[in-house]
């Protein structure tokens, strides 16, 4: 049986580091609902940046157990510097610099690993500025986010190298 959050792990394994004033930041991956992300956050020394996939998705396998598909949703998030910081400043920071390149990442790791086929050139994002920052949220950090949403059928094959570039 494919497990799709095994899956996801070794793809996010393979992403490229992120390089912030010539520091670098490796992806960290892991998965769960909103409180188990919140004990994440709170016991994770290094969580940023934090590729979370949404867990209580429903998937569909074949008989023969070669594939699997699912609706999945991520979390792409980065620690929120500064919680006074305008969104146009966030944007032009967290965002420019470090999600977006993370998404896009993930996006084409999705797209052109071997293990993987999309259901659709279709995706949906949702940016979250200050994530946290409202009492109302669960997560015990303020950060910045961004939602994506995206359908994909997995194999069980061997998963190859392939290009970032």
């Amino acid at each position: 049986m494919i497990v799709i959050e095994d899956r996801v792990k070794e793809l996010v394994a393979t992403m490229p580091s992120i390089e912030i004033d010539n520091v670098s930041f490796p992806m960290v991956f892991d998965f769960g609902l909103a409180e188990d992300l919140d004990l994440f956050l709170k016991q994770e020394v290094k969580k940023y940046p934090l590729v979370w996939l949404e867990t209580s998705f429903e998937e569909k396998h074949n008989s023969d157990k070669s594939e699997a598909q699912a609706s999945l949703s991520f979390k792409i998030a980065t620690y929120g510097f500064d919680s006074t910081l305008l969104n146009n400043v966030r944007l032009n920071s967290t965002f420019k610099d470090v999600l977006f390149p993370v998404l896009e990442n993930l996006r084409k790791a999705l797209e052109r690993a071997n293990i993987t086929l999309l259901q659709s050139r279709e995706f949906e994002i949702t940016k979250f500025y200050n994530y946290g920052s409202d009492k109302a949220q669960e997560q015990s950090e303020i950060w910045d986010a961004i939602k994506f949403d995206v359908d994909v059928k997995f194999n069980n094959d061997c998963l190859k190298p392939f290009s970032y570039g």
